[in-house]
Parts: structure tokens; C-alpha cells; sequence
């Protein structure tokens, strides 16, 4: 195992311990939205954490070094997920304005960890 700098997650322990413990328990929570979409749903409870779960994955890429999921993953998650979100907006939203701008922030977020993805990996195949 190595070290590449002084700080907190500048070390192979401390991103085997971020993907471990940090990492997996979110890829889970996308799983299982994977397995039975109606997860997504825009009713439904963990719908907010399918969500949340992306955007600590793209806040820990971003600000830890770790490593992100391959875009094309990301790619099937946005799919998948606004599929069964889409089809049930608007038993959550009334206002139709209210519905388009959590979706704004769902494609955003996506996109925003897809960016990520791609970046990584591009410069992990390149190397």
C-alpha cells in the first residue's frame, strides 16, 4: 500500500476504507433500484435516497479521489431511474413547474457524476 501526500485521503488505506465502507452501502441502495425499479419511483422513499446516494458518490469523486462508477453504469442508473420517475411525478408534485425543476436536479446530478466517470476513466485507459 502507498501514500502520494500528507492528507487524509492521500493514501491506498484510506480509499480501500472509503470504497469498503462508504462506497458499497451506496452502490447498494442504486442496486437496489436496479432489481425492482418501482424503487424510483417519485412516491416512494427511497426514491430521496437513490438520489443522495448519487450525489455522495459524485461529491466523494470529486473531493476524495474515489473512485467513481463507469459512465456507462451511470448512464443505466439515469435511465432507470427516471423511467419509473418520470411515470410518477406528478402523484408527488402538483404543480407541474414544482415537478420539472426536481427533474432538472436529478438530470443535473446524474450528468454532474457522469462527467466524473467519464473523466476518470478516460484517464485511467490512458494511462
Amino acid at each position: 500500500m502507498g501514500a502520494w501526500g500528507a492528507g487524509n485521503f492521500e493514501q491506498d488505506y484510506a480509499l480501500d476504507f472509503v470504497w469498503r465502507e462508504v462506497q458499497q452501502p451506496l452502490f447498494s441502495q442504486i442496486q437496489k433500484m436496479l432489481d425492482k425499479p418501482v424503487y424510483a419511483e417519485a412516491d416512494e422513499p427511497d426514491s430521496g435516497l437513490i438520489m443522495v446516494a448519487v450525489e455522495i458518490l459524485a461529491l466523494l469523486s470529486e473531493h476524495v479521489n474515489a473512485v467513481p462508477p463507469k459512465p456507462n453504469e451511470v448512464a443505466l442508473w439515469k435511465a432507470t431511474f427516471l423511467s419509473a420517475w418520470d411515470g410518477t411525478s406528478s402523484d408527488v408534485f402538483f404543480r407541474q413547474e414544482d415537478a420539472a425543476l426536481r427533474r432538472q436536479v436529478i438530470v443535473a446530478t446524474f450528468d454532474r457524476l457522469a462527467s466524473i466517470a467519464t473523466k476518470w476513466h478516460n484517464q485511467d485507459a490512458s494511462e
